[in-house]
């Protein structure tokens, strides 16, 4: 008699449930547009890995890198001191690793990029005066040594990437365009 007495609370209760379901659905932290995701603990796509999705934590943080990098060359901020300010932004998002299936779909796409362009400026100096051919080289180096790293996460190793073309004094949206063609 006592069960059946909880029913209309157990019912109550279950409709309440699927209420605040519906009026507060669950989320994935850094989906693009703040859509919602399946929350089902799956990972992410990029747009490499599904040409039709929408870019999320990579997208996010290359945006916040252009306007870092637009900010620094109006303040003509040296390009090492561009790097370090870009590389600190990172850390602050260890969730990238989440984000990635690992196809290496999108590194590929940057590697082929990068070398073909480092083909072309291995005798190209930084915009800023101070740096010289050494510099330029070191970086190369640096890059190629990125690319082949197995320690870091792609998303991060991707971006990484991204700093160091950024870094040859080259066009930075044309770089940024690199993370979705």
């Amino acid at each position: 008699m006592a069960s059946i007495a909880r029913l209309p609370l157990c019912l109550f209760l279950i409709i309440l449930t699927f209420a605040i379901a519906n009026k507060y659905p669950l989320r994935v932290i850094g989906a693009a547009n703040n859509s919602v995701c399946d929350s089902t603990p799956k990972k992410l796509l990029c747009n490499f890995c599904l040409p039709s999705g929408n870019p999320h934590f990579v997208g996010d943080l290359t945006t916040q890198a252009l306007k870092l990098v637009n900010c620094s060359l109006r303040q003509a901020v040296r390009a090492d001191e561009l790097i370090f300010n870009l590389c600190s932004l990172f850390p602050k998002n260890a969730e990238l690793q989440f984000a990635c299936i690992g196809c290496h779909g999108c590194l590929d796409a940057i590697t082929n990029t990068l070398s073909s362009a480092v083909r072309n400026v291995k005798a190209k100096l930084f915009s800023d005066a101070r740096e010289d051919v050494n510099t330029t080289i070191f970086y190369e180096k640096k890059c190629i040594l990125l690319m082949k790293s197995s320690r870091s996460s792609i998303p991060y190793t991707i971006l990484q990437a991204l700093i160091y073309y950024i870094g040859y004094a080259m066009d930075a949206n044309a770089a940024i365009r690199l993370l979705h063609e």
